[in-house]
C-alpha cells in the first residue's frame, strides 16, 4: 500500500530564524536533549542582542589580514606595515553611510572621520591601547555584498607586544565564522595549526 506524504510550504515569516530556534527548543524539550540548552541560549541571546555574524580576521602579524581586508572593502582604512600594527579590534560592516564608531572600556563613544581610525588603532598612534580603546566599529556602503555579516580585523598573532596576543585571543569566543590569513611567504607554521585548533573550540567555520 503506497502512502502519500503531503508536503506543506511554510508560510512565509519576517523572523525565520527566531522560528527555527524556537522549534528547535521544543524538540529538544520533547525528547529530553537538555546537553544542547545552552547553545540554545547562546544562539536566541545572539539573535536579540544583534543580528550580525562576526566573521575573524585572524593570523600570525605580518600574515596580511589588515591588507586583505583593504582591498575587499576597496579603501585602505586599516593600518599595514612591515611591523607589528593594529592594537585594537576594527569591526567593518554595511551601512548606507560611511562612519566610524570609537567605543571606550569606561563606555564613552565618539563618531569619527575614516582617516581617523588610525589614531585609534594602530600601535604607532595608540601604543599598548593606551587610548582604552575597547573597539572600532566602522559602516561601509561598499559591503553592502556582504550585510549581515561584520567583518572582524584583529591584531596580529606572534607579535613582540603581549597586549595583541591577548585581545586577539579574547575576541575567539565572540567569532561566528573565521578567515585564517597566512603569509605567502612562510609555511604553514606549527602557531598556525594551534590557532586553529584554538578557534575548533568557538566555532567549526575556519577558512
Amino acid at each position: 500500500m503506497g502512502v502519500a506524504i503531503r508536503k506543506e510550504t511554510p508560510s512565509p515569516s519576517p523572523e525565520p530564524v527566531a522560528q527555527l530556534l524556537g522549534l528547535t527548543r521544543e524538540i529538544c524539550s520533547r525528547f529530553q536533549l537538555l546537553s544542547l540548552n545552552r547553545q540554545l541560549e547562546a544562539c536566541e541571546t545572539l539573535l536579540n542582542q544583534n543580528r550580525l555574524i562576526d566573521v575573524a580576521v585572524l593570523g600570525q602579524f605580518k600574515a596580511g589580514k589588515s591588507s586583505f581586508l583593504n582591498s575587499l572593502i576597496g579603501k585602505p582604512i586599516l593600518p599595514v606595515g612591515v611591523i607589528p600594527v593594529t592594537t585594537t579590534i576594527t569591526r567593518l560592516q554595511f551601512g548606507k553611510k560611511e562612519r566610524a564608531i570609537v567605543r571606550h572600556f569606561d563606555g564613552r563613544e565618539e563618531e569619527v572621520e575614516l582617516s581617523e581610525i588610525e589614531e585609534f588603532t594602530s600601535e604607532g598612534k595608540n601604543p599598548a591601547n593606551r587610548k582604552n580603546v575597547d573597539v572600532v566599529d566602522v559602516e561601509l556602503p561598499t559591503l553592502e555584498g556582504l550585510a549581515g555579516l561584520r567583518l572582524v580585523d584583529t591584531p596580529g598573532l606572534g607579535s613582540i607586544f603581549k597586549y595583541h596576543l591577548e585581545t586577539s585571543e579574547n575576541w575567539l569566543p565572540e567569532v561566528g565564522a573565521a578567515l585564517l590569513a597566512i603569509s605567502a611567504d612562510r609555511p604553514l607554521s606549527g602557531d598556525d595549526l594551534q590557532l586553529i585548533r584554538d578557534l575548533r573550540k568557538h566555532t567549526p567555520r575556519i577558512v
